[in-house]
């Protein structure tokens, strides 16, 4: 019985995330790693390359910055808009 609610609750949140959610496009990473705390600023101004979907990164100590451009297109101004972070680690 568990399993037949646990699909069905899935089927349900996939219809809605159907419904409700409009991808508008794709958001390319670029950015690097280090081992040293930056602030904005000092991260900004450091060289950048290009990092694909599975670029692996979160060694003890390490930090990641990652940055990315994109242009809301004219028929979703005014909308809320939402990005589907899933960087497969413990935060973002």
């Amino acid at each position: 019985m568990i399993n037949e609610l646990t699909e069905q609750l899935q089927h349900i949140i996939d219809a809605l995330a159907a419904d409700l959610y409009h991808p508008l496009g794709e958001m390319l990473l670029e950015g690097f790693k280090t081992d040293k705390e930056l602030s904005l600023p000092e991260a900004e101004c450091l060289p950048r390359t290009p990092w694909p979907e599975g670029t692996v990164w979160g060694h003890p100590r390490e930090y990641a910055w990652m940055f990315t451009r994109f242009t809301i297109p004219p028929e979703a101004r005014g909308e809320r808009i939402v990005m589907d972070l899933q960087p497969g680690g413990e935060a973002t």
